[in-house]
């Protein structure tokens, strides 16, 4: 069986602006609101040697940011029930933590306050 440029491109004609079998897309990662965490920290040189890379350099090469200073950061969690005597949460038979609902049995969401440490040095991972 011989082929041809039109089976090639699917029956498409090669002139055809629409098509992208002769494009080449090039993905450059994610919009970086800082600058690389590695330009300015001190372990840059032990990561290199070591092969390791911290969370600040996950998630800036993930999400273009991190976290760099210690301080008061916000999350949505789930409410949880607190047994008045206790003041501890309230937990079912099989241990699990049971989860403050409203009247349609949709589960309640709060924002919690947690101390946040800098990524930058932190949870050090081999490559």
């Amino acid at each position: 069986m011989i082929g041809w440029d039109s089976e090639c491109y699917m029956g498409r004609d090669s002139s055809d602006s629409d098509a992208i079998y002769n494009t080449t897309e090039i993905h450059t990662g994610p919009e970086n609101k800082k600058e690389c965490p590695c330009d300015s920290c001190p372990l840059s040189l032990q990561c290199m040697q070591n092969i390791t890379e911290c969370s600040a350099f996950r998630n800036w090469a993930s999400n273009g940011d991190y976290w760099d200073t210690d301080g008061w950061d916000t999350k949505l969690v789930d409410k949880v029930k607190i047994d008045p005597k206790t003041k501890k949460p309230m937990k079912d038979a099989k241990g699990i933590v049971i989860k403050d609902t409203d009247a349609k049995g949709k589960i309640i969401k709060e924002i919690k306050r947690f101390w946040h440490k800098s990524d930058v040095g932190h949870l050090l991972r081999g490559c």
